[in-house]
């Protein structure tokens, strides 16, 4: 079977807003995220992704990834568009029209599990034609924030239309699967503790208690 790694920044650089409680764990600097691209740009099974829509998006890894000529996806918080620190519609616009991904992150940032109806509409509906309108594209991928969902979760994205469920259980992915766990880079990682998940020989037995809490998840 082929896998692919997938992994996921949340902030580069600098911070140019203020952070969630643990957040800045995963805020990385500019030289981690240089080196990574260029230990991964050449490998096939290595996608790269970008949660929150930071305006680091735009001014750090936009324009790194088009040097290497490598195509990242970035998840959007639609509630937090044109907000200081974050994406404008504008740069939204302009990622997207370089051949970059844009998928939901939801509206606000918060945990999808155990949201009311209406809550999950605005979420993960609502917020998906907002930004169809703003790159005038299908939107058919998602993250969910705080690696956090449950069989319902994933029963409501489907519907609506969402090819690809992107999460955070740090585990490989199979090549063509519509559900994509990443790992998050963090603040703690090098090039070697990067790259040791990605040259994983045994892939199976290595997340083989992972993928059964996966399973448990997706159930609930």
């Amino acid at each position: 079977m082929k896998h692919i790694i997938n992994l996921t920044f949340h902030g580069i650089g600098n911070r140019t807003r203020l952070v969630e409680n643990g957040e800045d764990n995963y805020w990385i600097n500019k030289d981690l995220f240089v080196n990574i691209l260029n230990s991964v740009q050449c490998l096939s099974n290595v996608c790269i992704t970008f949660d929150d829509g930071n305006i680091s998006d735009f001014d750090i890894a936009f324009p790194e990834l088009l040097k290497r000529r490598m195509v990242g996806k970035f998840f959007i918080l639609t509630g937090m568009m044109n907000v200081n620190g974050y994406l404008s519609a504008k740069h939204i616009r302009e990622i997207s029209s370089y051949g970059m991904e844009v998928g939901i992150h939801g509206k606000n940032h918060i945990k999808w599990r155990g949201l009311s109806g209406d809550q999950l509409k605005s979420e993960i509906i609502d917020s998906k034609k907002k930004l169809e309108d703003i790159v005038c594209k299908p939107i058919i991928s998602s993250s969910c924030p705080f690696g956090e969902y449950d069989s319902l979760v994933l029963k409501k994205l489907i519907n609506a239309n969402y090819k690809y469920i992107y999460t955070s259980d740090r585990v490989p992915c199979l090549k063509n699967s519509w559900f994509r766990p990443r790992y998050s880079v963090r603040s703690k990682d090098n090039i070697d503790s990067i790259m040791k998940n990605i040259n994983q020989k045994y892939i199976i037995v290595n997340n083989f208690f992972k993928i059964i809490k996966i399973c448990i998840k997706m159930k609930r």
